[in-house]
């Protein structure tokens, strides 16, 4: 009875969408936003929370045009780390603490993340333009919306009927937050740098 009580009260606390006010069908393709054209390297901080436990750390993105990248993290006091894959909606993980397989966002949120954004319309999808922002909802199910500024994605969220499952929020600081609505896990990254590099080693791409 305990454990229906709290999973109902976890579920009521899931947050609910809004409908887009003001939305039209688009006159023109959405827009693309793909990787620039040169290898990078991304440095950054961690943090996960979830209920009672928080871990942190330093981590790093290698990412290749047009949709390859690998992030390898760390967790503080050399308590452990991982790396993991990324190529186009594929994930792959190597062996790592739980901590950090759990860390990590589904591959369009990694993208998101990393300035790539590639969620083809369909006939569902509607729009809200003002000057500086562009609101891009796709659907029906699951149902991405997405908030475009200034050409890269600020907002990007996936929704299960009214109810939020996961979104992904480019602060004003430059801190991307990623949560996991029905659990409350929430990890932040913030980037430290980001360098243009020389192509990276083939081995680099191998589990």
């Amino acid at each position: 009875m305990a454990l229906v009580v709290l999973l109902g009260a976890a579920a009521a606390c899931v947050p609910r969408v809004a409908p887009l006010v003001g939305a039209t069908r688009p006159a023109e393709p959405l827009p693309r936003l793909e990787l620039p054209p040169h290898h990078q390297r991304v440095v950054f901080r961690w943090r996960i929370r979830e209920s009672e436990l928080e871990v942190r750390g330093d981590g790093a993105a290698r990412i290749a045009p047009p949709d390859s990248a690998r992030l390898d993290l760390f967790v503080a006091g050399g308590l452990g780390s991982g790396a993991a894959w990324v190529v186009g909606n594929e994930i792959r993980l190597g062996p790592a603490p739980e901590a950090l397989r759990r860390a990590l966002p589904p591959p369009v949120f990694l993208w998101a993340a990393l300035g790539r954004f590639d969620l083809p319309a369909g006939r569902d999808t509607v729009v809200v333009r003002t000057d500086s922002t562009l609101l891009v909802e796709i659907g029906p199910s699951p149902r991405w919306r997405a908030e475009l500024r200034g050409g890269r994605i600020v907002r990007l969220e996936r929704v299960d009927g009214e109810k939020l499952v996961d979104r992904l929020e480019r602060r004003a600081d430059g801190a991307l937050v990623y949560l996991h609505a029905p659990t409350r896990r929430q990890l932040t990254l913030d980037v430290q740098r980001t360098d243009s590099v020389p192509a990276f080693d083939a081995d680099i791409w191998t589990p």
